[in-house]
């Protein structure tokens, strides 16, 4: 009856019975080969380990080079932050070696500023670097509670109103219940700034979504209140249009302070009238 053995007591045994029954220039060359196994091993992490070694010691020499000592900062598409913004945020100071900046990091910093749409930042070897912003742009004041924000042609808000970079802009106010009209906002902008209406995005004064009276623009400059039904407001904007067209070949624009659009007719308000 043959003893139970447990795995290395039955490797051990294994090796016992191959070093027993082979011949000794057999168990030699076995010795040798194992013995050259370990030293290539040896030599191959050592290798590494002096590569490694190396790497590190370059990239030490080329990040302390005066050859790239950061020389000049270029700044593009820079319009609501001011150079002084810029390099605050992103911490870069002439002196310092271009290969050693945090490329990620400057752009991430960047990016979390509210007037920051997308930023691009470039090495220009040996002594440059090129930041490239592209910012978002203020179309309306909107009021959260008692504060007034900058927003972007969605409507939403970028950052609070100040003194020191004061723009005027028209007032936009959507009311509770006609949240949908944000989706159809920015087209409104384009359409306006480029001239597709018989008024630009500069002549108006206030924009107010209200579900119940519909799509009112009001143009300060003309003393002019357009309204028009708040899901056809194309078509409203593209009839009061027509009749504005026939009002100035009568002479008559001074005399009118509103125009109302629903369903196929277009209203016009005189003095004394109301709209």
């Amino acid at each position: 009856m043959s003893a139970l053995l447990l795995p290395r007591q039955r490797r051990r045994r294994l090796l016992g019975d191959l070093f027993r029954d082979a011949r000794p220039g057999d168990v030699l060359r076995w010795s040798r080969i194992q013995l050259g196994r370990v030293i290539v091993g040896s030599l191959l992490v050592a290798s590494m380990a002096g590569v490694g070694l190396l790497l590190l010691i370059a990239y030490r020499a080329v990040t302390s080079h005066p050859y790239f000592t950061l020389r000049s900062v270029a700044i593009e598409g820079s319009q609501r932050l001011s150079v002084s913004d810029v390099v605050a945020l992103t911490s870069v100071s002439l002196g310092q070696n271009v290969l050693a900046l945090n490329i990620s990091d400057m752009e991430s910093r960047l990016a979390a500023n509210p007037w920051v749409k997308q930023v691009s930042i470039r090495r220009e070897l040996p002594d440059a670097l090129r930041i490239i912003l592209r910012e978002r742009q203020a179309a309306f004041w909107v009021r959260q509670g008692k504060t007034l924000y900058y927003a972007g042609s969605d409507g939403r808000p970028i950052e609070e109103l100040v003194s020191e970079r004061f723009a005027s802009l028209p007032v936009l106010e959507v009311r509770p219940g006609a949240e949908r009209f944000y989706d159809q906002l920015q087209s409104l902008v384009e359409r306006a700034q480029h001239n597709e209406f018989f008024f630009g995005m500069q002549q108006v004064a206030m924009i107010t979504a209200d579900p119940e009276r519909g799509l009112l623009v009001r143009l300060d400059a003309e003393g002019l209140t357009l309204a028009t039904e708040l899901d056809d407001w194309r078509q409203g904007l593209a009839r009061m249009a027509l009749v504005w067209a026939d009002l100035g070949k009568r002479g008559e624009r001074d005399r009118v302070t509103g125009m109302r659009s629903r369903g196929d007719k277009v209203w016009v308000t005189m003095p004394g009238l109301g709209l």
